[in-house]
């Protein structure tokens, strides 16, 4: 049948005078023609088996930056409940980090002033320490006396610790006013009465005392203690547990049975005396409070400068807290030696560098810091802290410990 129909084909382009080699020609044609309609049919199959497979992987993707999200989603909660936690974390250490309180008063008359420290556990008093300066012909001066410390005394005079002066005040005590105790020993009981009271009961101790009648005796309500100002040792012990400066150190695990020192030392070469009080349990350093004493040309004077205690400053003069100066001397020190930062932050910087650490730590700070070369930083060794003495500042620590 193809047969014939071909040839009955070819006769009829021949007829139209047509060769028949184009005729096998089309014939050609039409077969390859088949051959392309079948596979572009083929091709569209595979497109949509590939679309399919595309589909497929799609949706894998999908699936996977689903999981990658799940999974990024997780690491961002965990990462921020890590910092929510090391955030909790330190603010309970900050919580329970030891305080000590510094600061100054006049609780006995007015030719004196008094230096408190006080250290408080939630609102109970665990240490109290107080130590006084009076000018007196005859003592142990204060660190420094014997230098340019002293070309702020009045003639004939030094100042003098009653602590460091307790003997010899005592005697003198005993023979005014007919003292029947060393100086140091009521000042202990007054001490020890304030710890572990409450500033209200102590409050409420004064308000006792004050009531007394003239035979009365301190030691009725204070035991130990035959100071006649009593009640006005205890106040200061209130004024500086509200209003004392403050420094941070350590949290301590019981800080009732932790040992407070005191010293005076010698500071800023010859020119000025330290008060160092430290916190701690054996050579463990909690916390450190510092402040210094200096006379300058102008300031804020210490209580009682314009009162009995003046009298023992040379004309032109006035002794001063560093820190109760702290705005005006900061100011001098960035004009004079380009301070960056204020005095009270720089101490309070050495106190919350050291605590936490030994004695035998702090002598290797203080080694560091003597190694350092005219480029390096002294903060680099005492972050928080950039005076250029600080080798003084941490040999005051050292001495106080030992």
């Amino acid at each position: 049948m193809k047969k014939t129909l071909l040839t009955l084909l070819s006769c009829s382009l021949v007829l139209s005078g047509l060769p028949t080699q184009v005729l096998a020609q089309s014939d050609d044609s039409a077969e390859e023609s088949s051959e392309v309609v079948s596979t572009e049919e083929t091709t569209d199959v595979s497109t949509e088996e590939v679309s399919s497979e595309e589909a497929t992987e799609e949706t894998g993707s999908e699936e996977a930056e689903a999981e990658n999200a799940e999974e990024t989603s997780d690491d961002a909660a965990a990462t921020e409940s890590e910092t929510e936690e090391e955030t909790e974390s330190a603010d309970e250490q900050a919580e329970n980090a030891v305080t000590i309180k510094m600061g100054y008063g006049a609780p006995h008359g007015d030719k004196s002033f008094a230096v408190t420290y006080v250290v408080m556990d939630g609102d109970v008093v665990t240490h109290a320490y107080i130590d006084e300066f009076q000018f007196l012909e005859e003592a142990e001066g204060v660190p420094n006396s014997d230098g340019a410390f002293a070309d702020g005394f009045a003639e004939g005079v030094v100042l003098a610790s009653k602590r460091q002066n307790d003997e010899a005040y005592s005697a003198n005590m005993e023979e005014i006013a007919g003292a029947t105790q060393t100086y140091g020993e009521s000042m202990d009981a007054v001490q020890a009465f304030a710890e572990g009271k409450t500033l209200e009961e102590i409050q409420a101790a004064i308000d006792e005392l004050g009531a007394l009648p003239e035979d009365g005796s301190p030691a009725d309500v204070v035991s130990g203690s035959t100071f006649a100002d009593t009640s006005g040792y205890l106040q200061t012990i209130i004024d500086v547990a509200e209003e004392g400066f403050e420094f941070q150190g350590e949290a301590a695990g019981d800080i009732a049975n932790a040992e407070f020192s005191y010293s005076l030392q010698p500071l800023s070469q010859d020119t000025a005396v330290s008060l160092v009080g430290v916190l701690h349990d054996g050579e463990t350093i909690y916390a450190v409070a510092q402040d210094e004493l200096q006379f300058n040309a102008e300031g804020e004077g210490v209580p009682n400068s314009d009162a009995g205690f003046g009298e023992g400053i040379a004309e032109g003069n006035v002794l001063i807290s560093k820190l109760e100066n702290d705005e005006a001397y900061s100011a001098n020190m960035t004009e004079i030696a380009g301070a960056t930062q204020t005095y009270s932050e720089s101490l309070k910087g050495i106190s919350e560098a050291v605590a936490g650490k030994t004695v035998e730590e702090v002598e290797a700070m203080l080694e560091e810091v003597n190694n350092l070369g005219e480029e390096d930083n002294v903060a680099d060794v005492v972050s928080g802290s950039t005076f250029s003495s600080m080798n003084e500042y941490l040999e005051a620590i050292i001495n106080t410990l030992k």
